[in-house]
This record gives structure tokens, C-alpha cells and sequence, in this order.
């Protein structure tokens, strides 16, 4: 009889553990209960024996049980494998095992025991130190190289303290990932911070993976962008949901300038959601026309009532450029005679005609025969509207001008709507939605001097490299030469720096976050503490994205967090003062 191959082996389990997730997508539970029993013999075959040991296997294993929600047979399998003889623990697959042991429960300690062991038990000092907090690179400006050192092992403890409230430690050793590996992250990084964190922290993220040419996945993509949306919808202010509408426009063009190309989901997405953004007037939709032109037609109307002309041409230039986003959708007649009674009101009869000129040359003779009718009405009778109770009125129509802005420059740009391959954010940088945008940490002679106090530790020179040799491992190219750059054309050194930024705002955001998390959720106790140290329920991991975030975020929560922002904005500190909120944030255990 022909022995199985350790190839064959992580081969079986790799295709049973593909197959559960298909199966989970479809809920088709037939094949799920028919994969589990599968996966249970070829457990019990690893075990005994029968099967050859692949640390492959193992993490597909581990990650079966944990995405699956059979946490038990999954904690059973960590039992056997921890105390197996002749078992070393391997990185590749002690990430998934921590990742699981957090979920069924396991405590912290217990988490953090089982990465320290396994970094122990490396052979590659010079691995160990880099990843460590506060480490010194050999080089900013150059790439840095670890051999032994898993990022999923990374991943795994972060996605433990997570789950157990400790935020700090986690942002922490995501920044030490990005030092070392700004431009090659896996993108399950990301994926569990969208998981685990409010989406004000996960945007932030998303936005550094972005300007390193890191990749996405599209359903996380989805994911971010749904959540927005949702977001959107729920907004008790109509300016917050304008702000959210253009959010979700600068997280796709930071998608694609990232060599992504958007999907058919995620158009129709941002389509909506800009079209529910469109104020609501309190008259009947006119006849013939669908719910969707209805509202283009009311906005335009808001613009005449206005006679505001700048805003009459945002708009229609954002109508225009949807209809681009989405083939299926034209202009209808009545929208084309709202612009241009509209038009009329506001002195801008030119402007119609500009517009008439760039139409097809099948639809032009329909839109133009159509218009002749206009001079028989007046404005009021094409127009009878009112504007609406909280709409485009003088306090959100620069708001709303600024979305269609935002819009229309996503759009209009070609790599949106195909893959163009990555932009140079060094000379455009990304422009990240300002209703997130914790205020700078004040003054950037000030950041600029505290990164080099402490990534430039004098102190450590035995622990940095001066020449291309490498240390137990860890290579880097000589510092006298020209610095590597990223495919989005940011130097490594100006790469890492602007990271070291983001996360110190990540540790301010989640500083605030969790300060209000409590009240604003009504679980506000004596023990509230405590019970952070304990993780959050979760019967399952999709590793394969979700529609929605799985971390709540209600509409109080968004306006605390913004009124946050504004008290942050109004604060005047001093350098000492600042240079010490940095140094406690990023220094030890923070408790809120």
C-alpha cells in the first residue's frame, strides 16, 4: 500500500478546509456536516499517526476549527499538538492556534505565554528583537529582512489582544509590522482590525495599507464600504451622512491608486449610497419617473430655489458622472427639464447646452426634443418645490457641494473605473476624509524629533547595521546608498515616518473610543475594567470577508466620537506635554 506524502496530506486538508468555506457561503449545511466528519478523520489519522506531521496542514487545521465555530474539537487538537513529542512550535501555524485559543476563551496570559514560547524557540536573535516594540532598524530608508519569522504568528497575537480590550499592545505590534514590512503586508492584517475595531480605526488602517501599495481584498473593500454606507443611512445629522457619502468615494479612489480595480458591488454601493444622500422633499414622486431620478430632480430643484449656480453644476456633474459608474442608468426627460428650467433660474442656459453637446449621438435628438417644451413653463411649474426641513440649506450646501467634489474627482479619475496600476502618493498623497482625521498631533517639527529620539536610539549602535552583512539574519542594504521606494513612489524612510504618524492618531482614536465605549452603550459598571480583559463572543472567523463589520457602531457613538475630535482640535499643548501623551500611549499598559 502506498504511503500518503506530507505534500499529498496538507494537500487533502487544504481542499476540505476551501471547501467549508464555499459551503458557508452558500449555507449549504449538508456539505458542511459531510466536510466536518471528513476533517475529523483525517484529525484523527494526523494523530494517531497514519498521516505524516506538515506544519501546512496544521494551519489549515487550525484554521478549519476556527473559522468553522468547532472550537472545541479545535482546542482538543492544540492539546495533543502542545504536548506532541518531537512537535516544535512553528510560527506558520502557532498564529492561527493563538488566534483560535483567544476565541474559545483562553486568557491572555495563556495567549501571550504561547507567543513568547515560540519566538523563544527561534534560533534568529536578530528576528526576536525587530519584532519587539521601540526596536531600532539597522536602516529607515531601506528594506529590512527577517528570516524565521512568520507574519501570521504576528497577526494571531494581535488578533488575541484585540479580543481581550488590550488595543494599545495590538497598535503596537502593528507598528512594528509596518516598520519592517511597510510595503509587504498580508491583507489579513487589515481584515482583523475591520473585525475588531470601530471603522473609524479600520478606515486609518486602511489608508496606510493603501499608501504602501499593500493589497486589499476585495471583500474587505466591500466590508469598509457597506459599513459606511449603513453608517450613512443611520445619521441623525444630514452633514454626517454627506461626510460619510464622500468617505466611502476617497476609500475607493485610495483603492485603486493601490493597483485595485473596483467590482460591479462595489459600484453599486457607492451609486447608492450617493443617491441616498440626495435630500428627500415632502412631494410626490412625478409620474414616470423612478424613486432615484426623483430625488436627482428634487436636488436640482434645491439648487434653482437656491440660485445657487456653482451648486446647480456640482450636481449635475455628479449625476452625469454616476450615470458613467453605472451604464445601466440614464438621465431620464423630466431630470433633463428640471436642469434646464433650473439652469434658467440661475442665468446658466449655456451650460445646457455644453451638456447637450457631450451626449451620445442617439440620445441627443430625444434630450433636445424634449427641451422644446420647457418654454412653455415656468420654473415654478417645472420646479414646484420646496427646499426640505434639514436638506440644502445655508449650513450643509457647502457640505454637500464638497461631497459631489469629492465624487466627481473619484470618478473622473480613470484608475476608478479600471485597473490603471498604482499612483504616486508620494507627489498626490492620499486625501483621507476629514470627518476621521484626528487632529495632527501638533506640530511636525515636534513628531519629526521625537521619531528620531526614538527610532534613532544612539544607544543601541551594537544592535544596528552598518553595512550590508545583516545581524543573526537581518539583512539591510548599505545606509550610504540611494533610499528604496515603494511601488507608490514613497521613499521608505518618508514611508515609515508618515506610518509611525497614523498609528500614534490610531492610539489617540482608541484612547477616546474606549472612554466613551461604555457609557454610550449603557454597560457602564464598577467592574467595567475587568471586564475588558475578558474576550468578545465570537463563535466564528470569516476568512473569506463579510458584508458587514462585525463591530457595532450606533449613531450616538459617531457623534461622541466626533465632538471627541472637535475637543481635541480646540486643546493647546505644549511640546513637553505633547511628547509625554505620545511616550504614555505608546509606553506599557493604558488603562482608559
Amino acid at each position: 500500500m502506498t504511503r500518503v506524502s506530507a505534500c499529498d496530506c496538507s494537500e487533502v486538508i487544504r481542499i476540505l478546509h476551501n471547501l467549508d468555506r464555499a459551503s458557508r457561503k452558500g449555507n449549504d449545511y449538508e456539505s458542511k456536516k459531510l466536510i466536518h466528519t471528513l476533517v475529523e478523520s483525517v484529525r484523527q489519522a494526523y494523530v494517531s499517526g497514519s498521516l505524516p506531521w506538515t506544519r501546512h496542514a496544521t494551519l489549515h487545521l487550525l484554521g478549519y476549527y476556527k473559522e468553522s465555530g468547532h472550537l472545541d474539537e479545535g482546542l482538543d487538537f492544540w492539546k495533543w499538538l502542545s504536548r506532541a513529542e518531537g512537535v516544535i512550535l512553528d510560527p506558520v501555524y502557532v498564529g492561527a492556534a493563538i488566534e483560535l485559543l483567544a476565541v474559545c476563551g483562553a486568557g491572555i496570559h495563556y495567549c501571550e505565554e504561547v507567543y513568547e514560547r515560540t519566538l523563544a524557540e527561534q534560533r534568529d536573535i536578530g528576528s526576536q528583537y525587530y519584532l519587539t516594540p521601540g526596536a531600532i532598524l539597522p536602516d529607515r530608508a531601506k528594506a529590512v529582512t527577517t528570516r524565521g519569522t512568520s507574519s501570521g504568528l504576528l497577526q494571531g497575537i494581535i488578533s488575541a489582544r484585540l479580543l481581550h480590550g488590550k488595543w494599545q499592545r495590538a497598535y503596537l505590534t502593528l507598528d512594528t509590522v509596518f516598520a519592517l514590512r511597510p510595503t509587504q503586508i498580508a491583507p489579513r492584517f487589515l481584515d482583523v482590525f475591520v473585525f475588531e475595531r470601530p471603522i473609524f480605526e479600520a478606515l486609518s488602517v486602511f489608508f496606510m495599507y493603501c499608501r504602501g501599495g499593500n493589497a486589499v481584498s476585495k471583500a474587505t473593500l466591500t466590508t469598509i464600504l457597506k459599513t459606511l454606507s449603513d453608517l450613512a443611512n443611520r445619521a441623525t445629522h444630514y452633514s454626517t451622512q454627506l461626510q460619510l457619502v464622500g468617505a466611502m468615494f476617497r476609500v475607493a479612489e485610495a483603492y485603486t491608486g493601490s493597483a485595485g480595480r473596483l467590482g460591479l458591488i462595489h459600484l453599486n454601493v457607492l451609486t447608492r449610497a450617493f443617491v441616498n444622500a440626495i435630500p428627500r422633499m415632502p412631494v410626490a414622486t412625478p409620474a414616470g419617473s423612478t424613486d432615484r431620478q426623483a430625488r436627482l430632480q428634487n436636488t436640482v430643484a434645491e439648487a434653482a430655489l437656491l440660485q445657487d449656480s456653482e451648486l446647480l453644476k456640482s450636481v449635475w456633474a455628479c449625476v452625469r458622472t454616476t450615470s458613467t459608474a453605472e451604464p445601466d442608468y440614464i438621465p431620464d426627460t423630466r431630470t433633463w427639464q428640471s436642469l434646464a428650467a433650473a439652469a434658467a433660474s440661475c442665468g446658466l442656459e449655456s451650460f445646457v447646452e455644453e451638456q447637450l453637446q457631450s451626449l451620445p449621438p442617439e440620445s441627443l435628438w430625444r434630450t433636445q426634443s424634449a427641451l422644446t417644451s420647457v418654454e412653455k413653463y415656468t420654473p415654478e411649474q417645472l420646479l414646484p418645490l420646496k427646499p426640505m426641513s434639514e436638506g440644502l440649506d445655508t449650513d450643509n450646501i457647502e457640505v454637500f457641494r464638497d461631497m459631489c467634489n469629492t465624487v466627481c474627482s473619484s470618478l473622473e479619475d480613470a484608475g476608478v473605473l479600471q485597473n490603471s496600476g498604482f499612483r504616486n502618493f508620494y507627489e498626490h498623497p492620499i486625501d483621507e476624509p476629514t470627518m476621521f482625521e484626528w487632529p495632527k498631533m501638533d506640530k511636525e517639527t515636534w513628531q519629526r524629533k521625537l521619531y528620531d529620539d526614538l527610532t534613532m536610539d544612539q544607544s543601541s549602535k551594537d544592535l544596528r547595521l552598518t553595512s550590508a552583512e545583516g545581524l543573526n539574519g537581518v539583512s539591510c542594504g548599505a545606509p550610504d546608498t540611494m533610499p528604496d521606494v515603494s511601488n507608490t513612489g514613497i521613499p521608505f524612510d518618508e514611508l515609515r515616518y508618515a506610518n509611525w504618524k497614523t498609528i500614534n492618531k490610531l492610539l489617540a482614536q482608541a484612547e477616546a473610543w474606549e472612554r466613551n465605549a461604555d457609557v454610550l452603550s449603557g454597560t457602564a459598571t464598577s467592574d467595567s475594567r475587568e471586564r475588558k480583559t475578558l474576550p468578545r463572543k465570537r463563535d466564528s472567523i470569516n476568512a473569506t470577508g463579510a458584508t458587514a463589520v462585525h463591530y457595532p457602531v450606533s449613531a450616538r457613538q459617531l457623534e461622541a466620537y466626533q465632538q471627541d475630535i472637535e475637543n481635541e482640535r480646540a486643546r493647546s499643548m505644549s511640546e513637553e506635554e505633547w511628547r509625554n501623551r505620545i511616550i504614555k500611549l505608546r509606553n506599557g499598559d493604558y488603562e482608559v
